[in-house]
């Protein structure tokens, strides 16, 4: 069974109250590290330990699920009380689901659209807004079939977006995200199959770090996010780029582009 090492950061936005995140490494399941860093950041659980077993996670996960969840019987009507209900059985049923990886499947038209599954019920439940960067923009060709239901792209056309935008991220997706997340405000950023978590600051984007061969390095905690081809900086936990002789070494930077699944 896995074990996952813990690191300490101060988080700006939560008034620099040191908080530990989870650390993975390659194929490691970011979703459920994702969440759980976000609900540690934002103080909704309280990570202790130097590491953690995934067992011990999943029932984090678990008993955070219910308590944030469980409303008293009077507070809704009884059709939205069984709904409620119902869906945190079912994010409770796919909670294993975290620990290898989610079937989820974005849609071009916005940063925030992601096609309805159960899957999605996770995020919800736990007040976590999930974005993506894949966004065609109004000026592309095949804008117009995002309008138009009925309209089907030729195959030329699809696969000259895909090849344009190969590391599934657009500059018009960019610039939504950076227009749309607020300053300080946590979210999942799912690219490439990975779930890292994004926030803003000063008008830029960052994911936080949480590559296991990066824990003794404590100045490393962002990583800004400069353009659509995989380019990025490495900053401290005050968002501010680190100086030269902080940088880790080539082989330390390899393990964080697996992580992330970078060339």
């Amino acid at each position: 069974m896995d074990n996952f090492l813990t690191k300490l950061i101060s988080w700006k936005y939560g008034g620099y109250v040191e908080r530990r995140i989870l650390l993975q490494s390659a194929n490691g399941p970011c979703p459920l590290l994702a969440i759980m860093n976000i609900l540690s950041l934002k103080q909704l659980i309280n990570l202790k330990k130097d590491s953690y077993q995934e067992a011990e996670l999943i029932a984090i996960m678990r008993n955070f699920l219910i308590e944030f969840n469980t409303v008293q019987p009077s507070a809704y009507a009884d059709e939205i009380q069984l709904s409620l209900e119902k869906n945190l059985e079912d994010a409770l049923n796919i909670l294993p689901l975290l620990v290898r990886g989610l079937d989820i499947n974005l849609r071009f038209d916005g940063i925030k659209s992601f096609e309805f599954s159960a899957e999605m019920l996770i995020f919800d439940l736990c007040n976590i807004n999930l974005y993506h960067g894949w966004v065609i923009p109004p000026s592309d060709e095949l804008y117009p079939y995002l309008k138009d239901k009925d309209l089907l792209p030729t195959g030329i056309v699809l696969s000259q977006f895909i090849q344009n935008s190969s590391t599934q991220t657009t500059e018009y997706g960019l610039n939504q995200l950076k227009y749309q997340l607020p300053e300080g405000q946590l979210g999942i950023l799912f690219k490439g199959n990975h779930y890292s978590v994004l926030t803003s600051d000063g008008g830029e984007l960052f994911e936080l770090v949480t590559a296991a061969g990066l824990s003794k390095m404590a100045n490393i905690v962002w990583m800004r996010i400069d353009g659509t081809n995989n380019e990025s900086m490495l900053c401290n936990a005050d968002f501010y780029p680190l100086e030269p002789h902080c940088q880790p070494s080539p082989s330390e930077i390899h393990d964080w582009c697996q992580i992330r699944r970078l060339p």
